[in-house]
């Protein structure tokens, strides 16, 4: 597939390579953060080289039949080039300015200026005899006995500068980015032309064209200890680059691991709590390169140990753990690192360890006592940081749950580490962290669990399932006699137990992702078998519990909800209802039934008792239950008082079973249908407030 790139580089005519450009040099606009499209462009190139002699490599071993020996070696080798993140920033920061980008950047002098390049090929292929010749016949243009200064600087001619400043050139002059000869001649190294610079009358302190670097921030960036010290005791301002924010010498000594260097500035005065644009110290760049050295330098010149830097609010010890700097982690601990602090994001040392998979790192935090369950802002623990690739989680999440990690606890999604470690595909951290109690039944907020992201991404964990439940039967013969009918049989049901959710989650858990195959495994049925035997006289009383309940209810509703019955029988009862004596009232069945019988008008106080005015009272006598609210209404009102104890006992169940799981137990019909029924039964149930209102008749 083709690749196009789009290079944002200047328009300028150069026969030479397109300039490249270093961090520190880069367009301030696109931020100091970011390498320019030509450096991505170079990595890119160099990693197409790599893949093309991979491919050969493994074409070569193919037709060899050594493919299993290419595999291992190709393996071994991805493990040795993980680069951490202090390699890439290395990469990024080392160099002040790229050598070439100056040569270009003297070219384009000469170019604007219509001068050829001979000067600066002389200069730069040291041909003496050629330099005497344009010197001796002032055949040099102004512009080329400049540029031709400045080229004896950066290639340490100082026989060269010398002459071209006994010529009358300007000790001040600099290149097109406000770079003077003397932060050349101090990027160079070379102290010769520094002190012949200096004696000219060269400023000391004089900035580039960017108001940033000074000649003492080249000569440390380039590790130059002699040109450090002689600019020094020539009064260059040590802590320049304070001023406006960006990086001093310091920074650029520790960085480039120079401890003479950073020996020398501190000495001279430098300050160790200067930040860069990113806030960083001087300790928090040693600290993210490794450099042990610099850093026990400068915490022994007093460097604040727990100074956060940037945006990421990361202390030095934050730096060093996360990418698995053992010994300046230990370091900073001697001199005082707190281990509890955090990032902006909310994590701790032990967190961005975790992320680093640095076994010995954690193990070393844990023994300063770090807290093995503190929560970042996405309440993530350190078992959640530690997964990431396979062949080296293992080992991070062995000594964290050996040390007493939560396994299942979920983040602020409801992620637990074994939810991350199924997404991830990694079968083996999935297994080793069922081994040490991981719960599969649990769900994220969304509501899928961890078997079902098992089932989808890691299958081959279902599939070694019934050999984990075979491993919990253990069958011993005693004095190892075969066929002894005292041998011994053990069973552990741990497999199957559900850490918060119950004794018989895991198996629905199983039946809710089809694989009711494994419930026919001997761990599984027997596991039933005697929760069977333990439960069934439960559920037996539970049959009989609804059985009663259901009776009661249905023959309160059909003597109260049917008709007017029971009003009439509470008018009765109250003397609102006249028409029939007491004794007429006990033989009404058998006066209503009799042959040919008269109808029994009653006349009742309809704005007392919801009854209609006159109504024939043979009409209650159709069924016994309405027949026994006419003669005792009191009856049903007993009734309906049992009914709410009955209520109140079903309430009481559903509470528990919603406090168990909520999001599972709204997820199940019968749930909600109890309710409803329980709310039904205080809709039909309000006789001892009054009478059975129309609308609850049924």
């Amino acid at each position: 597939m083709p690749l196009s790139l789009r290079l944002p580089l200047r328009r300028v005519e150069l026969d030479a390579a397109p300039v490249v450009r270093s961090m520190e040099e880069g367009d301030t606009r696109l931020g100091r953060s970011r390498l320019n499209a030509t450096v991505r462009l170079r990595h890119l190139l160099h990693g197409s080289e790599r893949r093309r002699k991979a491919d050969q490599e493994f074409s070569a071993a193919q037709s060899t039949g050594s493919m299993a020996d290419f595999e291992l070696q190709e393996l071994q080798e991805m493990l040795q080039e993980q680069p951490s993140v202090g390699a890439r920033r290395w990469d990024k920061f080392r160099s002040l300015w790229q050598p070439q980008d100056l040569e270009n950047n003297l070219k384009q002098m000469l170019r604007l200026a219509g001068c050829s390049l001979r000067i600066l090929e002389a200069v730069k292929q040291e041909d003496n005899e050629q330099l005497m010749t344009l010197c001796a016949d002032d055949e040099l243009s102004l512009v080329e006995e400049e540029v031709g200064m400045l080229a004896g600087c950066l290639f340490g001619r100082p026989k060269l500068v010398k002459k071209m400043l006994k010529k009358g050139v300007l000790v001040s002059s600099a290149d097109t980015d406000g770079r003077s000869a003397l932060h050349l001649a101090a990027f160079s190294g070379n102290l010769d032309t520094v002190k012949c610079l200096v004696k000219y009358g060269a400023n000391v302190n004089a900035l580039d064209g960017r108001q940033s670097t000074t000649p003492l921030i080249c000569a440390a960036a380039v590790s130059s200890a002699d040109t450090v010290a002689f600019l020094v005791d020539n009064g260059a301002d040590v802590d320049a680059g304070l001023d406006p924010s960006d990086e001093t010498a310091l920074h650029y000594a520790v960085r480039a691991n120079s401890y003479t260097c950073a020996e020398l500035l501190l000495k001279a005065g430098a300050r160790t709590s200067g930040t860069n644009p990113r806030g960083e110290t001087p300790l928090h760049v040693a600290a993210d390169y490794g450099f042990d050295r610099c850093m026990g330098l400068l915490l022994k010149h007093g460097a604040n140990v727990d100074l956060v830097s940037g945006t990421g609010s990361k202390t030095a010890l934050h730096l060093a753990v996360e990418d698995g700097r053992v010994q300046c982690a230990k370091l900073l601990r001697e001199f005082g690192a707190r281990i509890d602090l955090k990032t902006s994001r909310g994590q701790t040392a032990l967190h961005l360890a975790a992320r680093a998979q640095s076994v010995e790192l954690i193990e070393l935090l844990l023994s300063w006592d770090a807290d093995i369950n503190a929560r970042d802002n996405d309440l993530r623990t350190p078992l959640h940081c530690s997964i990431g690739k396979q062949c080296r989680s293992l080992d991070t999440i062995k000594v964290l749950v050996n040390n007493g990690a939560l396994i299942n606890e979920g983040d602020i999604a409801g992620y637990t580490p074994l939810h991350l470690a199924a997404i991830n595909e990694f079968s083996s951290c999935v297994e080793l962290l069922m081994d040490h109690g991981g719960d599969v039944t649990l769900r994220n907020r969304g509501g899928v669990s961890c078997l079902q992201l098992i089932k989808h991404r890691t299958p081959s964990v279902l599939t070694n399932l019934p050999d984990r439940f075979s491993r919990s039967i253990l069958f011993y013969e005693r004095d190892n006699i075969p066929n002894n009918k005292f041998a011994e049989l053990k069973i552990s049901f741990n497999p199957l137990m559900s850490q918060a959710k119950g004794e018989c989650h895991f198996l629905k858990a199983l039946i809710d992702i089809d694989q009711k195959h494994l419930l026919k495994h001997p761990l599984c049925e027997s596991f039933l078998h005697m929760k069977w035997m333990k439960v069934r006289k439960f559920l037996f009383f539970n049959v009989f519990y609804y059985l009663v309940f259901c009776i009661l209810l249905s023959a309160y509703v059909l003597g109260t909800c049917h008709g007017d019955c029971f009003n009439v029988g509470r008018g009765l009862q109250l003397g609102l209802c006249s028409g029939i004596s007491s004794e007429g009232l006990v033989t009404l069945h058998a006066k209503c039934h009799g042959s040919d019988p008269p109808p029994i008008q009653l006349t009742c106080s309809a704005n007392k008792t919801n009854a209609p005015t006159r109504l024939d009272l043979c009409d209650c006598a159709k069924s016994s239950f309405q027949l026994l609210a006419v003669q005792k209404p009191s009856f049903y009102t007993g009734l309906w008082y049992l009914l709410v104890v009955f209520d109140v006992t079903l309430v009481f169940k559903e509470i528990f079973q919603l406090v168990q799981d909520p999001p599972q137990y709204f997820r199940n019909p019968e749930n909600l249908a109890e309710w409803a029924l329980m709310f039904f039964l205080l809709l039909i149930g309000t006789p001892i407030f009054g009478d059975i209102a129309l609308w609850q008749n049924i």
